[in-house]
């Protein structure tokens, strides 16, 4: 019986174990992420000036859609919600699963999608991840 209950102490352990170490540290720069099936791209900027924090989101379309505000980051994740100057609301929530990636969420008009942004590099030779899909039930 003590095995047992030791074993599935030990079970319950190990999710939170591996989710504190899925955390990564962002490395800082502009990060994009490309709707599949869209013209759109969500772009936002992680930086560390004072303190890590993600701002200058836009959706970048034909004419781009910037949105105002910034959120501290912590943990290697981040909450954010913006408005642009007529109003319309964009909230995005991620995290860092390694130096250059975000996966997380956008919600937007009652809609919510999943994304993966990946960070661009000198050069532009690492483009964001192709993928921002509805989530269930959504």
């Amino acid at each position: 019986m003590r095995k047992g209950a030791i074993l599935g102490a030990a079970c319950l352990a190990l999710p939170a174990l591996a989710s504190a170490f899925s955390a990564a540290d962002p490395a800082p720069g502009v990060y994009r992420a490309a709707p599949y099936g869209y013209r759109a791209t969500l772009v936002f900027l992680y930086s560390e000036h004072i303190h890590p924090q993600v701002s200058s989101f836009k959706i970048a379309s034909h004419p781009p859609v910037y949105y105002s505000g910034r959120a501290f980051v912590h943990q290697s994740r981040f909450s954010w919600t913006g408005h642009t100057a007529s109003g319309h609301e964009l909230h995005v929530a991620g995290h860092w699963t390694s130096a250059h990636d975000v996966f997380g969420t956008i919600r937007s008009d009652g809609v919510t999608k999943q994304f993966h942004a990946r960070r661009e590099t000198v050069g532009g030779r690492t483009n964001g991840a192709a993928s921002v899909r509805p989530t269930p039930g959504h």
